[in-house]
């Protein structure tokens, strides 16, 4: 499995604002990993949605697509926290944000995931 010597950082302004485009792209943000809503699509929660955006910057679009469709067919923890490390991210990262994005509400999940994103990139 590929991994990247130097990768952008899950806190870098480029990360974030694809992770942003990818959130709002979503109707909502799942639970960790990965949720189907009510008409069967796939709902990335907020650190599958900077894997997929580090998986996107640092190797491909399609890397990025397989790592959103694995994630989909499997709802794996295993596979986020595989994208972390080929990524060369902190693990405490991960778990962070995915205690932040599973003690937000459902209803509440997208728009406040949104503001924290942009919240780190500004202090980025």
């Amino acid at each position: 499995m590929e991994t990247v010597e130097r990768s952008l950082g899950p806190d870098s302004p480029e990360v974030l604002r694809l992770a942003s485009q990818f959130v709002a792209r979503q109707p909502r943000v799942g639970f960790s990993p990965a949720e189907a809503d009510e008409e069967g699509r796939v709902n990335l929660c907020a650190a599958a949605c900077l894997a997929k955006a580090g998986m996107h910057l640092s190797f491909s679009e399609s890397a990025a697509r397989n790592f959103e469709e694995e994630i989909a067919a499997t709802l794996s923890s295993s596979l986020l926290e595989d994208a972390f490390e080929r990524l060369g991210w902190d693990m405490s990262v991960c778990q962070r944000v995915r205690q932040a994005n599973n003690n937000l509400p459902a209803g509440v999940r997208k728009p406040e995931v949104l503001r924290m994103f942009e919240k780190l990139r500004r202090e980025g």
